[in-house]
């Protein structure tokens, strides 16, 4: 069973993801679903591939469902840090 994160342990991390996820443009190396970059970089960041990630480089693809969600948060946890 994949692993699926508690949001009341990781509610920094729900909070980013839902404010920023775009649904439905997609990363044209993986094609996982981006994030709103916040950082002021590029537009838009990979969490998968913990990149930077230009327009050019998305594609707009199916909404992700919640499975894809999930994983979503767990990269982002995994990477951002922002629990801890």
């Amino acid at each position: 069973m994949e692993e699926m994160l508690d949001i009341t342990k990781s509610p920094l991390t729900f909070k980013y993801v839902t404010l920023n996820t775009t649904m439905f443009l997609r990363h044209n190396a993986c094609q996982n679903v981006v994030l709103l970059n916040t950082n002021g970089k590029s537009l838009y960041q990979c969490m998968f591939c913990d990149v930077d990630v230009f327009p050019e480089e998305v594609t707009k693809g199916p909404k992700h469902d919640y499975m894809e969600f999930e994983r979503l948060l767990i990269e982002t946890r995994d990477i951002l840090l922002l629990d801890d």
